[in-house]
């Protein structure tokens, strides 16, 4: 047997093409010929000397002239796929899907390197952002913060940490209005009377991202729930009662002056544990003035959060 599962003695069809890489290299039998050839020739010395030619011939030949081609097309994808470091921004999408799934409009993410993500990332363990790595494909990519609008998550999430590594991961990557598609197995949530539900092991983490959402550390921006329903088991939307998977939408939203000043009104000390910020409305007004920065007083009404903005205390009452 030669390359490509071609038989040292080959049955030629009528109007089949030899590749020339077999041409002197295989006995070519057609109908004509079958008989004969296994009469009278096939198991002789002058048979054996046949094949001992054509044997070396075929071992000797150049293998990379055969596939040329094929190597040609490797090359210019590689070569397209690797020459630039591209941002994540051109899907605009993450995923991290169930087990053996792969989706082609996103980047696929998981830290199992048996399910052959894109990228070895898990986005249920907190991550720093941006984050810079490469692809399964060799290609060196991006995935900046603030800029993603959809994330789908299809797994089931064990333990709050797991729900607080995720929720954090995504008001971070998210763009303002980008979406967060939670599937998970029905078992973690517990249903209560009027479909009520909540979740099993993230209810406190959810709330501290959404209605809670100043006890993660955020302040201008926010988690909001738009959207839960059940899914069937071909994921249609079905009763919850019915489910066999669980949907839930957030959609990263800013936060309104009431919900700010609410976020205040829980924080120590007002929100106003931070003075190295000014206030913009001062150095607004320094700058129509033209006061020197260091000749104003410094400002007690600006506050900085881990999201990494401030915002001055007058916005909050607006």
């Amino acid at each position: 047997m030669l390359s490509h599962g071609t038989a040292f003695i080959s049955y030629l069809q009528e109007g089949q093409q030899i590749q020339e890489e077999f041409r002197d290299s295989v006995f070519w039998l057609n109908d004509q010929s079958f008989d004969d050839f296994f009469k009278s020739e096939f198991g002789t010395a002058r048979w054996y000397d046949a094949a001992r030619e054509k044997y070396f011939r075929w071992i000797d030949k150049d293998p990379s002239a055969s596939i040329s081609r094929l190597l040609d097309l490797a090359r210019e994808r590689w070569e397209r796929h690797v020459a630039k470091k591209q941002p994540v921004t051109v899907a605009r999408a993450l995923i991290q899907p169930w087990a053996g799934k792969y989706f082609k409009d996103a980047i696929n993410l998981s830290p199992d390197e048996k399910d052959q993500p894109d990228l070895p990332l898990d986005l249920c363990a907190r991550q720093r952002w941006p984050w810079e790595g490469i692809s399964r494909w060799g290609q060196a990519l991006t995935v900046p913060a603030g800029r993603i609008e959809l994330i789908v998550i299809q797994r089931e999430l064990e333990t709050a940490a797991q729900w607080r590594g995720l929720l954090g991961n995504a008001m971070d990557l998210l763009k303002v209005a980008g979406k967060l598609i939670v599937e998970l197995p029905v078992h973690c949530i517990e249903l209560g009377e009027a479909n009520r539900w909540r979740l099993r092991s993230g209810q406190a983490a959810m709330l501290e991202h959404t209605e809670n959402f100043w006890l993660a550390g955020l302040f201008l921006h926010r988690l909001t729930l738009i959207r839960e329903e059940g899914l069937d088991a071909d994921r249609n939307p079905c009763a919850i009662s019915k489910a066999s998977y669980f949907r839930v939408v957030f959609e990263k939203s800013e936060a309104t002056s009431l919900e700010r000043t609410t976020a205040r009104m829980w924080l120590p000390d007002f929100g106003r544990n931070n003075h190295k910020v000014l206030d913009d409305s001062l150095l607004a007004l320094a700058a129509e003035l033209g006061t020197p920065i260091a000749a104003m007083p410094p400002s007690r009404s600006a506050s900085t959060f881990e999201d990494g903005f401030s915002t001055p205390l007058s916005e909050t009452v607006a």
